[in-house]
């Protein structure tokens, strides 16, 4: 019976040690990412996080109202239709000439994010011809999984990736088996040179063979504060 005893106890500890050397290596997968994050290329990053990414990989971040789609770095393209209510009425490479009569060309913010139902009219160009649309605002689920995350990172514009958030200030990273917590305060020069800062909690899962699948934001106050017909402009 000792013998029986001893071995079970030896099987426990190296199940153990195994989960904590998949913990730590996690750790290190998530710590290596904010790392070139803070440092490298747009290419270098995008190649370290598409590496990482599991067949059935799956991102969630904060909801916001909206109508569904994603615009190009040009600020007047539609590159990707997501969700309704855009999904019914626009199309890939549209191009917006104006939103509730804001000038896609100006400086002013486009009009798409607002009080959730609130009408939005879109004017653009679609095959070289005019056309007009109209939809209400929606709740949107911001989530991408592994095809749409790579092919949005690929249509990343390396002038815009020198303006990002940097000098991240990474809070000791916490990992317990396949789950690794990281938050960080990262810092931004808006456009009239002053040091914007903010705190951001995430959360990585990693399958069984060390892959990615699932990464996901834990804050909702900018949801929360559209729901009250808040949103965040350049001015």
């Amino acid at each position: 019976m000792r013998k029986l005893k001893l071995t079970f106890i030896l099987a426990i500890m190296s199940i153990s040690a195994l989960s904590f050397a998949d913990a730590d290596s996690n750790k290190a997968k998530i710590k290596a990412l904010y790392d070139v994050y803070d440092t490298g290329t747009v290419k270098e990053f995008t190649a370290t996080y598409g590496s990482m990414l599991a067949d059935d990989f799956y991102a969630w971040n904060e909801r916001y109202i909206g109508l569904g789609f994603g615009m190009s770095d040009d600020g007047e393209t539609i590159a990707r239709v997501l969700r309704s209510p855009a999904i019914d009425h626009l199309k890939t490479g549209d191009k917006v000439i104006s939103v509730n009569g804001v000038l896609a060309s100006s400086d002013d913010d486009l009009p798409f994010q607002g009080l959730l139902g609130g009408e939005v009219t879109i004017v653009l160009m679609r095959n070289g011809s005019k056309m007009t649309v109209s939809m209400n605002r929606a709740i949107q689920r911001n989530t991408n999984d592994k095809e749409s995350m790579v092919y949005w990172m690929s249509t990343w514009d390396p002038k815009n990736w020198e303006k990002r958030a940097t000098r991240l200030r990474l809070n000791p990273i916490i990992a317990e088996g396949n789950e690794v917590y990281a938050s960080y305060e990262s810092s931004q020069k808006n456009d009239e040179g002053v040091d914007v800062v903010g705190w951001t909690i995430e959360r990585y899962v990693f399958n069984e063979a060390g892959d990615l699948v699932l990464s996901a934001n834990l804050d909702e106050s900018l949801f929360m504060a559209a729901q009250n017909g808040y949103f965040l402009a350049k001015d």
